[in-house]
């Protein structure tokens, strides 16, 4: 699928996709994604930082792309992603692997695959560094053992928003509904 030293761009909406109309929560957790997962470069199409929303159903495609755009109406998912880009432009100059790739549920023994879970590693010639991202694409908030299945070595502290995961006791931190997490690992901090 990919050449050597070439690289797949990827983006969550184009001129012939719908936009998330107003779907925040699922936007976020498909930009974590996009913005995450190595080796693709993640593309913005204008306006999804804002969030534009697509007028006359996006039948008629000339006139949905001179939509206006209203930086005001949702600054949040314009600050989000600001901190995913600057999160990207700082490690990904790097070389960037993929570990302990994960889509299920083992804690519901249901496998209803609303847990993304896996391992960015960073390795420059001077050190390396290891970041985990947890998805709950699910509408409830679910207590996760990030230590099983991630790594003992992940700070539950998501660099982000800079919040700190909820402790609930034997291991266990509670990863909110419709949230995604990059957390930081004790290794890069030695």
């Amino acid at each position: 699928l990919s050449k050597a030293n070439y690289s797949f761009i990827t983006g969550l909406a184009n001129h012939d996709l719908p936009r998330f109309q107003g779907d925040v929560e699922n936007q976020k957790l498909a930009a974590i994604l996009n913005f995450t997962f190595p080796p693709f470069v993640p593309s913005i199409l204008y306006g999804e930082e804002v969030p534009l929303t697509t007028i006359n159903n996006g039948e008629d495609r000339i006139a949905t792309s001179r939509d206006i755009m209203d930086f005001e109406t949702k600054p949040l998912l314009l600050d989000f992603y600001k901190r995913l880009i600057r999160f990207r432009k700082s490690k990904y100059r790097q070389e960037a692997t993929l570990t302990n790739f994960q889509i299920n549920d083992v804690y519901d023994n249901n496998f209803d695959n609303h847990l993304v879970s896996y391992n960015i590693n960073f390795l420059s010639n001077k050190k390396s560094e290891s970041y985990s991202v947890i998805i709950n694409r699910e509408n409830r908030d679910k207590p996760v053992d990030i230590g099983l299945l991630l790594s003992d070595s992940v700070l539950p502290r998501d660099i982000i928003s800079g919040s700190d995961l909820e402790f609930l006791g034997d291991g266990r931190f509670l990863i909110k509904a419709k949230r995604g997490y990059i957390l930081d690992n004790k290794s890069n901090h030695l």
